[in-house]
């Protein structure tokens, strides 16, 4: 099943960030070879919870197939009152929290630290790493508390390092240092990496390789590009060594990346896809890299003809191919709608949409856009169903933050309102 292969890593993701609380259990079933009773099941994948005082009596669950609305959903349904962000008050447990992904992050404080508010606002905004709290700092051999620490496990050298972040603790300051020290050479893919494309912050260098000499010269020569594409254009690199996997070829298939064509390589952006296929030699992978670095590659995603008319009763229309240009280059507040045109759910919507638009036609301000997910594609968002509704602020190096809230105007506008404050 295609739906439970892109659920698998939000699933697994799940599991880790709520595997410290005692009597929750994240579990999956194969239903082609088992049978679970008294569940329904009609299509793949299905999710139930069994409340622990109601074993015979599972909520199935219908929402949005991705973490946040996963999480919110426990949070209403759960028996018991259960964490998102683990507590370390033992070096044991900490150390195997550090050790599960390439880059953790974690707070140096408690709920009462004057800093802990920023760093809440933090974690929601960066979906794709796991995050801890550390009430004790000298665990880790430090002295410093109310700020965060980055933990990172080098793959180049089998060593770990500690980062501090020691500047002002603002939401984009914490964010854009995070950012800066999260990018790797050659980082296999795995559960971190694939959320990290699945959440596109900093450009990735994606090399999709075969058993052959020219994929070692390609892998190598990817850890060997020039400093400053690490250190200034935070350029990521991930290699997929095997095309077996089921996230390999989810990975695969979402790039247009087949197998006659390996290797292969695509390098994505916030807005834009870039490809060239059939590589012959790390020569072409320099010139491929720094073509896009002065700008002169053509981005290939999925679109649809740019429409006549660039409104739709107010609302601003995009496609594919002005995504980056209308919603990512510019320095507005942007409220973005991913919808199908079959879709019930964005039907309703559309009054209440359209009635945000006019309210904000012509404004310096705010932007309200929509797109037809099943034409277009839009590099860094991820629609996990319709519609789908991201809202920018005007620092888009931050991404975009999903609105949960109720499909009206008033809750939309509130919600942009509150946007604009930061």
């Amino acid at each position: 099943c295609g739906h439970c292969k892109k659920l698998a890593p939000i699933w697994d993701d799940i599991a880790l960030k709520l595997s410290h609380n005692e009597g929750l259990v994240i579990a999956k079933v194969d239903s082609t070879g088992n049978e679970a009773e008294g569940v329904e099941v009609k299509s793949y994948p299905t999710l139930y919870y069994y409340p622990s005082n109601k074993k015979n009596d599972p909520i199935p669950y219908e929402g949005a197939r991705d973490a946040a609305n996963l999480i919110d959903f426990l949070k209403k349904e759960a028996t018991k009152p259960f964490t998102v962000t683990p507590t370390f008050t033992a070096a044991k447990n900490l150390n195997v929290f550090l050790s599960s992904q390439v880059v953790t992050v974690v707070f140096l404080g408690n709920s009462s630290s004057s800093n802990w508010n920023v760093f809440q606002q933090v974690e929601d905004a960066v979906p794709y790493l796991n995050f801890g709290i550390l009430p004790d700092s000298s665990l880790v051999g430090l002295t410093q508390t109310n700020t965060i620490m980055l933990h990172q496990n080098l793959p180049s050298n089998g060593q770990s390092k500690k980062i501090v972040f020691d500047g002002t603790f603002t939401k984009s300051d914490v964010i854009t240092f995070i950012e800066k020290n999260s990018t790797f050479r050659n980082d296999e893919l795995d559960k971190r990496s694939m959320n990290a494309v699945d959440s596109l912050r900093n450009p990735i260098l994606l090399l999709f390789l075969k058993d052959s000499s020219v994929s070692e010269q390609l892998a190598q020569r990817a850890v060997d590009l020039p400093e400053s594409y690490f250190t200034v254009d935070r350029l990521t690199t991930i290699k997929v060594s095997s095309t077996e996997s089921a996230a390999s070829q989810t990975l695969m298939r979402t790039m247009g990346v087949e197998d006659k064509q390996l290797p292969a390589l695509r390098l994505i952006e916030m807005g834009a896809k870039y490809g060239l296929d059939s590589v012959a030699d790390a020569k072409q992978l320099d010139t491929f890299v720094a073509d896009w670095k002065n700008g002169k590659l053509e981005s290939n995603v999925k679109s649809a003809a740019v429409p006549a008319e660039p409104t739709d009763n107010d609302v601003v229309v995009v496609v594919g191919s002005t995504f980056k240009s209308i919603v990512i280059d510019t320095n507005k507040v942007v409220m973005f709608e991913v919808y199908a045109p079959w879709c019930g759910h964005c039907k309703a919507l559309a009054p209440e949409y359209e009635k945000l638009a006019k309210y904000y036609a012509g404004s310096k301000d705010v932007l309200i856009t929509k797109m037809d997910g099943t034409e277009n594609e839009a590099i860094g968002i991820q629609a996990a169903g319709y519609p789908t509704i991201k809202i920018f602020g005007r620092d888009k190096t931050t991404g975009a933050q999903d609105f949960r809230g109720a499909r009206n105007f008033d809750s939309m506008k509130d919600f942009i309102e509150e946007t604009l404050k930061h």
